[in-house]
């Protein structure tokens, strides 16, 4: 399962803000793809992520083998709370790019050679100690980007209990990226959505027109 979120503008008592709609995409075991959740919210929070998964369980999920994510607020724990014995993975992506936010331009190359070489380890030892390797060359002059690995370090490195051939499909949230790539294109020229159901339903039909594909 990989979830993820994107942005629109809705009007709201007389306001435009910008609201999430948060998607789940997921894979049986058959090898069907399908969204299984879209709904729409203010902000991204537990309580939303918990409603969220709450709700796919009342309509019949019983387990989530592997989930896929990026560290989205509040979603962790909702994840504990619903499906506790599911296997959460932070994209490697997402990881990678807010590592470099505090990264100079002059090092950024370096920086992602070392990033690199911990994420295409053969286990999660071989990762440990590439990671080691990673915190004394760059601890002192970047903190921050190494105690994110750290902090999320069990999140980050969960895809190494499997295979190769499928390691490249679990670690990111590319599938779901592209699905909203695609959702974007029906929905682009709609700059301002008057409405929650307004933008619900234009999501919908364009789910609709994507997974004829």
């Amino acid at each position: 399962m990989w979830i993820d979120a994107i942005h629109y503008k809705i009007r709201q008592d007389g306001k435009v803000i910008s609201e999430a709609c948060m998607l789940v995409l997921g894979i049986a075991m058959s090898g069907k793809q399908d969204i299984l959740s879209m709904s729409i919210v203010r902000t991204e929070s537990t309580s939303a992520w918990s409603g969220v998964l709450d709700d796919l369980k009342s309509r019949g999920v019983k387990d989530i083998l592997f989930l896929c994510s990026d560290n989205l607020k509040g979603l962790d724990k909702a994840i504990v709370a619903n499906f506790p014995s599911s296997v959460h993975q932070i994209c490697i992506v997402h990881q990678i790019r807010n590592s470099l936010k505090f990264v100079s331009c002059k090092d950024r190359k370096a920086i992602i050679k070392d990033i690199k070489a911990i994420y295409q380890c053969s286990n999660v030892e071989m990762a440990k100690e590439t990671l080691a390797i990673f915190k004394q060359n760059w601890n002192e002059k970047y903190p921050a980007s190494v105690k994110s690995w750290e902090a999320n370090w069990d999140k980050l490195t969960a895809f190494l209990a499997y295979t190769k051939k499928i390691r490249k499909l679990i670690y990111t949230t590319n599938i779901i990226e592209s699905f909203n790539a695609s959702l974007s294109k029906y929905t682009k020229n709609k700059k301002l959505f008057p409405t929650d159901q307004a933008a619900m339903k234009s999501i919908y039909l364009a789910i609709m027109q994507i997974s004829r594909k």
